[in-house]
C-alpha cells in the first residue's frame, strides 16, 4: 500500500496542481483515487500494443518494429532511398566534399552504412569554412583579423560583383576549395538526395524518436551555397559570364536536391538557397552587361528548372510522423516521457510547470488511464487541415484557412493548461476526457506556427518569376539600346506573358522607370503596393517598412541596340 499511496498523491499534485481550493479538491479527490483503483491494475499485466494500427491512427501499417508499434523513422527512410544508388546519389559526393565532421561520431558509421558508402577518414582535403580560413591565414601572417572584420568581409564578397584586387585574401580561400567545389557542381548535377534520417540510442537502450534526428547536410548545404555565390559574384566582377551562371545554375539544383528531404527544416534551407541564388541572377541580369543571347539562355535555364517541394509534402510526411511517433513513444513507455516533451521544447531545460506536470502524470499512472488512439486520430485531423490549408490555389485563401488553425490552436491550448477541466473530467468520463485533454497538450506542443513557412515558400516562387522577367528585361535591352516602356513589350519574343503576383490577386507584377533605370517588383506577403520599398531597405522617416519583393534594373552606358 505505500507504493500505492506514492502514486496516488503524486497523481493528485500532477493533475491537480496547488490552483484548486480544499472544499473541491476534498470531493475530486475521492473520484481520482476511484479512477486510480479501476486503472492501476493495468500496470501488472505484461506489455501490449496501446494502439490500433490503421490509417486512421498510425497512417502507416507498416513497416512495423519487433513490438508491433510502426516504425516511421524506418518508413521514411525507405521512401527517401527509393530508387537511390551510391552512383545517382548526389549526398554520396557532398560529402566527400565537405567531410564527415558534422555528421555526429554516435551515428556516423549507420549513416554511411545507409548511403551505401565506406566511412569517410575524419582527416582529409575537405572543404575549409571562410571563417577557419581567414582566421588562419591571418594569424600566420601575424595580423589576426576580428571576427567583426571577417564577417563585413563576407558579406561584401556575397553582395555583388568584385575583383581579386579587392579582395585577394578571399580569392585564395576559393583556390583552396577548388577540388572541394568542384564536387559540390558534380553533384548538384545528380537526380537525386538521399541523406539518412538516423537517431542515437537512448541510456536504456531504446531509440530516439524521430523528432531527434539530425539534419547535418542543412548546415552545410548553406555552406556550400555560399561559397557558389561568393565565386559567381567573383567571376562575374572578372567577366567570366559563363562561369559564374555556372555557379548560380549549380545553386538552384542544390536547393532542388535539397527539397528532397522529407523535413520543413530541409525545405526551408531549400527555399533560403533558391532566393540566394535568384538574387544573384537579378544582379546579373542588372550588371553584367550580358548580350542578348546570354540573358535568353539564362531565363531559359532558369525556366527549364521544376518548382521545388510544396511544404504541404513535407507536413504532410515528415511533420506528421514525428507527431505519430512522439504518441506511439509515450503509448510503448509512458515513462519516456519527460525526454519526448524536452525534445518537443527544443531541449531546453526550463519546462513550462504544466509541460513538467504533464510529463509526471504520464511516466505515473496517467500513461495507463489513456486511449492513445486517440491522441493519434486527433493528430492526423490537424495534420489533414494543415496540409489542405498549405495547399489552397492562393496565397490569400492559404492565409485565412491558416489563420483560422491558428485560432483554433490557441484555443486548444487554453483548453489543454485549464487543469480544473481535466480533473472534472476524470469524474465523468476518464478514459475519453483524459485521452481527448493529452491529445490537445501535445498537438499544442507538437503543431508548428506554419503561417511564415508558406509566406516563405511563395516569396521564393516569387522570386523566380521576378529573376526570369530580369533576364528578358536584359535581352530586351541589349537588342534594343534600352528597356521597353511597359512589359507587355517583352511578349511574345522575351516572355511568353507578364508574370502574375503572387502575393496580389489577378494583377502583374509592377514595372516601371527611373533615374537609373528600371523598377521590377511584387507586392510582398502585406499584399500592399509600399512604393517599391523592401523589408531590407530603410524607409523615409516616418514610413513604414515595406516588403516589397524588388529587382532594380541599371541603364548600361555600354548597351547598344540590336547587339547579339
Amino acid at each position: 500500500m505505500v507504493a500505492r499511496g506514492n502514486a496516488r498523491r503524486k497523481v493528485w499534485w500532477v493533475v491537480c496542481g496547488s490552483g484548486l481550493g480544499a472544499g473541491i479538491a476534498s470531493v475530486i479527490f475521492g473520484g481520482i483515487f476511484l479512477v486510480f483503483l479501476l486503472v492501476s491494475p493495468c500496470s501488472a499485466r505484461p506489455p501490449q500494443r496501446r494502439v490500433s494500427i490503421s490509417k486512421e491512427t498510425t497512417y502507416i501499417t507498416e513497416p512495423l518494429r519487433p513490438d508491433g508499434y510502426p516504425d516511421y523513422l524506418a518508413a521514411i527512410n525507405r521512401r527517401l532511398a527509393e530508387g537511390v544508388t551510391p552512383e545517382n546519389n548526389a549526398a554520396v559526393l557532398f560529402w566527400q566534399a565537405m567531410g564527415p565532421k558534422e555528421i555526429d561520431a554516435k551515428i556516423r558509421a549507420e549513416y554511411f552504412r545507409r548511403l551505401g558508402v565506406a566511412i569517410l577518414p575524419e582527416e582529409g582535403k575537405y572543404f575549409q569554412s571562410f571563417d577557419e580560413y581567414v582566421a588562419s591565414m591571418s594569424k600566420q601572417a601575424g595580423q589576426e583579423l576580428s571576427e567583426e572584420k571577417i564577417e563585413q568581409m563576407y558579406e561584401q564578397v556575397l553582395e555583388g560583383p568584385w575583383k581579386a584586387e579587392q579582395f585577394p585574401l578571399v580569392v585564395q580561400w576559393l583556390q583552396a576549395n577548388e577540388k572541394p567545389m568542384a564536387l559540390i557542381i558534380e553533384a548538384s548535377r545528380r537526380p537525386r538526395w538521399y541523406n539518412p534520417l538516423v537517431v542515437g540510442k537512448q541510456e536504456e537502450g531504446e531509440p530516439e524518436m524521430l523528432g531527434a534526428a539530425l539534419l547535418p547536410a542543412a548546415s552545410q548545404m548553406r555552406e556550400a551555397a555560399r561559397t557558389l555565390r561568393i565565386r559567381a559574384m567573383y567571376r562575374l566582377g572578372e567577366g567570366k559570364i559563363a562561369e559564374a551562371w555556372e555557379d548560380l545554375l549549380a545553386m538552384h539544383r542544390l536547393a532542388r536536391l535539397m527539397g528532397q528531404g522529407a523535413t520543413l527544416v530541409e525545405n526551408l534551407v531549400a527555399v533560403a538557397i533558391e532566393t540566394q541564388a535568384c538574387q544573384a541572377g537579378q544582379q546579373f541580369a542588372s550588371d553584367g552587361n550580358l548580350s542578348a543571347q546570354q540573358a535568353l539562355a539564362m531565363r531559359d535555364a532558369l525556366a527549364a528548372l521544376p518548382l521545388l517541394p510544396a511544404m504541404a509534402d513535407k507536413i504532410d510526411l515528415g511533420e506528421r510522423f514525428m507527431y505519430l511517433d512522439v504518441i506511439c513513444s509515450l503509448a510503448r513507455r509512458p515513462g519516456r516521457s519527460l525526454r519526448l516533451i524536452e525534445v518537443l521544447e527544443g531541449g531546453q531545460s526550463g519546462l513550462a510547470g504544466w509541460a513538467k506536470r504533464l510529463a509526471d502524470f504520464l511516466a505515473g499512472v496517467g500513461g495507463g488511464m489513456i486511449d492513445w488512439n486517440v491522441p493519434l486520430r486527433m493528430g492526423n485531423q490537424w495534420y489533414d487541415r494543415l496540409v489542405e490549408a498549405g495547399r489552397k490555389p492562393t496565397p490569400q485563401q492559404r492565409s485565412q484557412a491558416l489563420a483560422d488553425i491558428e485560432k483554433d490552436l490557441r484555443q486548444l491550448k487554453g483548453k489543454a493548461e485549464d487543469r480544473t477541466a481535466l480533473v472534472l473530467g476524470l469524474l465523468r468520463a476518464p478514459g475519453e476526457k483524459v485521452s481527448e485533454q493529452i491529445g490537445a497538450v501535445l498537438i499544442a506542443l507538437t503543431v508548428p506556427a506554419l503561417r511564415e513557412v508558406y509566406v516563405a515558400e511563395d516569396r521564393a516562387r516569387m522570386q523566380r518569376q521576378l529573376t526570369i522577367c530580369s533576364f528578358a528585361l536584359a535581352a530586351y535591352r541589349a537588342q534594343e539600346g534600352q528597356y521597353p516602356d511597359q512589359l507587355n513589350d517583352l511578349v511574345p519574343k522575351y516572355l511568353a506573358a507578364v508574370p502574375p503576383d503572387v502575393f496580389a490577386p489577378n494583377q502583374p507584377v509592377i514595372y516601371r522607370r527611373t533615374e537609373a533605370g528600371v523598377i521590377l517588383y511584387s507586392v510582398g506577403p502585406n499584399g500592399q503596393d509600399d512604393g517599391g520599398l523592401a523589408a531590407e531597405e530603410t524607409p523615409p522617416e516616418g514610413k513604414p517598412h515595406g516588403d516589397d519583393l524588388v529587382v532594380r534594373m541599371k541603364n548600361l552606358p555600354s548597351a547598344s541596340p540590336k547587339q547579339k
